[in-house]
């Protein structure tokens, strides 16, 4: 009712005294009173509904403007611009006056600073504002730096505080700029501000909108915010696993003062024999990791924000301006170096080509000002002469004006402003409950069915990191061809990783009515079968996997564990022991053959391949292997050396996880009660086990 909404905005507005809220209220609420008083008095008034109409927007921007004042000018950060942002000139025309005034990089950059907060704190917009904006982001005479930081403050605005002006400003600008980044940008803060679109406004402002932006990238955005919110798991795997085995394993160090090859001074004075196999697998299993690392890059994955996330407490991110600024080497934030100057080449080249968002950027070359006087004079010589360099720089600038490039590293600096910066916390945060975000229910309606499928399978992978099964659910229900493949595909893709067997097979066995020997699904219906316990037809099916393409050893291996399962593990022992021999350093090979000899009661076997396996270097780190092997253990009869090996797989958990570790032991013991049966293991032996670790 209108009257009540009168009366909470005049509440709220009783806190701002000396700002013209009350005013604007009461002229609303006169022309209120006019018009019913004209009403009850029989008046015919045919612009009545109208008048209603423009009413109810004018208390909505009210309401807004209340909004922004309540919530977002009272964040401690934000209150010590309030006098100078409210008493102040911000109209359009003296803060785009004032950036393109000739003055120092300082003077300069402090303008651009008090625009990005000006429209930052902006109260509601009417079509002059969006106008007025719109020109001067497509304008040429404007830098790109400028452009591409005020699309940012626009795009935090209207996230914080959705205004349809605002949006169809940054679709505009979208539509017309013909700078990328600014036009990127501008795509992505457009989509992400129709999180908090009210009800009021959603038909009138999300058509439009749309029809701007279209919506062809908008499967790939969602997927590509989804990459963004796995940081944190990456850089686990990234921290616990990867850089270990790189550190490790490289071939040079640092002695004083200078780079030398492993291997050189004291060792080999002391008499050490060089082992050329020894090397060479440690540079395999160094160049496993990188090739590791950069395929996570490549499939999405921020495999710099662990790195980059403590230099985020540099002074320099103390302005919410620094978080957008697009990188360049005149900032007048960056500490100035001697050394930073004379590294000009490889900072030049890392911020050209380096795969980092821009925030990131200025995180490394801020922390290189404060190593690089340290570092030997040969590593500056590398650095400088293109030898050294992070993982996954690009050949050419061209490859970093890739739309999709381009949003992801956007999506990247959002992501850390949002997330690490303490000026953020009370913000909104668009990252949060990804399955209601607008742009994962746009997925739904305005995609291809070719991109639903390609969304829900990416979905469905990354499970474990996120709840994402309503989210493919709702994009099953939007298929336009309800009997197509990829629909049945992707159904059955859930319900297997969802656990319903039955139903998976039949979704699978109707695929392949529609694609005879698809290898997907066939890989994917044997898998069902498997885990749905029937081992026959999940042999039968990796068998014939293995006929298509007999180069892939999963498909020999999962076929010797369901033959095993089965009770035929004897017939399947000689192959494994053949593919033993051609690949005796391949940990899944060793892992499957100790479980089928187990299963085929050849102990001393088992224990053999076990002991050797265990000499892997990624043994210790894989649950699965560990387990087995202590089963071997168990089976000769030796409980101690059992324990021992489950002990080295505790104590190389993340010290996080190592609570959970003895439930998950006995959930597997459990599970393999069958098994362990054979060697007299029963309930009171596992727990003894348990008991040691």
């Amino acid at each position: 009712m209108i009257t009540q909404t009168i009366n909470d905005l005049q509440t709220r507005a009783q806190a701002y005294p000396t700002e013209n809220f009350n005013d604007r209220i009461e002229a609303i609420a006169t022309e209120f009173r006019y018009m019913s008083d004209f009403m009850m008095r029989n008046g015919n008034d045919p612009g009545r509904h109208e008048l209603y109409a423009e009413l109810k927007a004018r208390l909505r921007h009210i309401a807004y403007d209340l909004d922004v004042r309540s919530t977002l000018m009272e964040q401690p950060y934000i209150k010590a611009w309030h006098r100078q942002l409210l008493n102040g000139d911000t109209s359009a025309e003296t803060l785009q006056s004032a950036l393109l005034a000739d003055a120092t990089p300082e003077r300069h950059h402090e303008s651009l600073y008090l625009a990005f907060m000006a429209l930052l704190t902006s109260y509601h917009w009417g079509r002059q504002q969006q106008e007025e904006w719109t020109v001067y982001l497509v304008s040429q005479q404007v830098s790109v730096i400028d452009r591409a930081t005020l699309v940012s403050a626009l795009t935090l605005s209207a996230i914080e505080h959705f205004d349809k002006y605002k949006a169809a400003c940054l679709a505009s600008v979208y539509a017309k700029a013909t700078d990328p980044m600014v036009r990127e940008r501008a795509y992505v803060g457009c989509l992400l501000s129709l999180n908090r679109i009210s009800d009021d406004e959603m038909t009138e402002v999300r058509k439009p909108v749309l029809d701007i932006l279209g919506t062809v990238e908008v499967a790939e955005l969602f997927m590509q915010m989804i990459s963004c919110t796995n940081a944190l798991a990456d850089a686990q795997e990234i921290r616990k696993e990867l850089i270990p085995n790189i550190l490790r394993n490289q071939p040079y160090e640092i002695k004083d003062g200078k780079i030398i090859e492993k291997g050189e001074g004291d060792d080999n004075e002391a008499g050490k024999d060089y082992d050329p196999d020894e090397e060479n697998a440690s540079l395999d299993a160094m160049e496993d990791s990188v090739k590791r690392m950069i395929k996570m890059q490549k499939n999405g994955s921020d495999i710099f924000f662990e790195g980059f996330r403590q230099m985020k407490r540099f002074p320099f991110f103390q302005k919410f301006v620094n978080w957008f600024t697009p990188y360049y080497n005149e900032h007048p934030d960056i500490p100035k170096s001697e050394a930073l100057a004379e590294s000009s080449n490889f900072i030049e080249r890392v911020t050209t080509l380096g795969p980092f968002c821009e925030s990131d950027k200025y995180s490394f070359v801020i922390a290189m000002t404060a190593v690089l006087k340290s570092m030997p004079e040969n590593v500056r010589t590398m650095m400088e002469n293109g030898e050294m360099g992070p993982l996954g720089m690009h050949q050419s600038d061209d490859d970093m004006l890739a739309p999709s490039l381009l949003r992801l590293q956007y999506l990247q600096d959002l992501y850390r402003f949002y997330n690490i910066c303490p000026l953020a916390e009370k913000m909104y945060n668009p990252f949060s409950e990804l399955n209601k975000c607008y742009i994962g229910v746009a997925t739904a309606t305005h995609t291809t069915d070719k991109e639903k499928r390609n969304l829900c399978l990416y979905l469905l992978k990354k499970d474990k990191q996120m709840p994402v099964r309503n989210t493919v659910a709702r994009l099953l229900n939007r298929f336009i061809d309800r009997e197509s493949f990829d629909r049945h595909y992707c159904h059955a893709e859930l319900k297997l990783l969802s656990g319903d067997y039955p139903v998976a097979v039949s979704l699978y066995n109707k695929c392949l009515e529609l694609k005879p020997g698809n290898t997907s699904c066939l890989r994917s219906l044997a898998k069902a079968y498997y885990l749905g316990g029937d081992y026959e037809k999940a042999a039968f099916y990796y068998d014939a996997l293995h006929t298509l393409q007999p180069d892939r050893l999963s498909y020999s291996l999962n076929f010797a564990m369901a033959m095993t399962m089965d009770g035929k593990a004897d017939e399947v022992i000689n192959e494994l022991f053949r593919l033993d021999f051609e690949h005796p350093d391949n940990l899944s090979i060793m892992n499957t053959l100790v479980w089928t000899l187990l299963h085929a009661g050849k102990t001393e076997q088992a224990l053999s391949t076990a002991q050797r396996m265990m000499k892997n270097s990624g043994a210790v780190g894989d649950f699965s292997v560990c387990l087995n092997a202590a089963y071997a253990q168990l089976a000769m009869n030796n409980p101690v050396d059992a324990v021992e090996t489950l002990r080295l797989y505790y104590n190389a958990m993340p010290s996080d996880k190592q609570q959970g570790f003895i439930a998950m032991l006995m959930q597997s013991m459990n599970a393999d009660a069958a098994l362990l049966g054979k060697y007299s293991i029963g309930e009171a032996e596992m727990n003894v086990i348990a008991s040691q670790i």
